[in-house]
């Protein structure tokens, strides 16, 4: 059984490799000649030296498998690389052509429009951030027009009501009380002032709840008391 083995193993490696087998791999001089050679020594190549079979059955994978497997591969076993694909060497040739292709060709419309989106994006967000400005100063600054609202409400009202009698609008209906439009008017004021600090309160407690204060005002306004 054990010769049978080895005669076995012996024909695998000459379906396998076509050469004599050096640890499942066979050293054939691939030495290139010519001006396009990148260098004039043997190397390493498991798949080119593999036969047919092999290339089939993917065989040429079980030495390096065995050989990494049983033991640390040698510098010798390993397959150098070639000249022309050395880091050095390709990564220079690609700057070179990257500062001859790439470099020199400029797009003016592009970086143009680029500019020009960035420009608007600014004026944006500039337009944006002043909206947003505004509308927190004028959710702050509500009751302070309120009150100013309310003082020239007041004073045509009282001119109206002092107004009337003079115009010839008819006797006012309390003759004997030359004070009641005055009193009117201070139920009234004292009536519009609770109302604007009932609103200025909800419009700072709600941040901008400027809009339903005023309509509370003018309601206060128009209804009878």
């Amino acid at each position: 059984m054990g010769g049978m083995g080895k005669g076995v193993n012996s024909v695998k490696a000459a379906f396998h490799f076509g050469g004599s087998a050096h640890n499942g791999f066979s050293r054939l001089d691939q030495t290139q000649t010519g001006s396009s050679a990148p260098e004039s020594r043997p190397r390493w190549a498991p798949e080119e030296t593999a036969g047919f079979l092999s290339h089939v059955f993917f065989s040429y994978c079980n030495g390096l498998v065995r050989m990494g497997y049983s033991r640390p591969l040698e510098h010798d076993e390993l397959w150098d690389v070639a000249a022309r694909d050395d880091a050095a060497a390709v990564s220079g040739r690609f700057q070179a052509a990257l500062a001859s292709t790439v470099d020199p060709v400029k797009h003016p419309q592009a970086e143009a429009a680029g500019e020009a989106l960035k420009a608007r994006e600014a004026a944006a967000n500039k337009r944006k951030t002043r909206a947003q400005g505004a509308a927190q100063d004028q959710a702050a600054a509500e009751p302070e027009w309120l009150q100013q609202a309310l003082v020239r409400l007041l004073a045509e009202q009282a001119a109206k009501q002092s107004a009337a009698p003079a115009l010839g609008g008819g006797a006012p209906a309390a003759a004997d009380e030359p004070l009641a439009p005055v009193a009117r008017t201070t139920r009234a004021a004292s009536r519009l002032l609770a109302v604007a600090g009932e609103a200025a309160g909800a419009s700072s407690s709600s941040g901008g709840g400027g809009g339903s204060g005023m309509d509370t005002v003018e309601e206060a306004l128009v209804s009878p008391r």
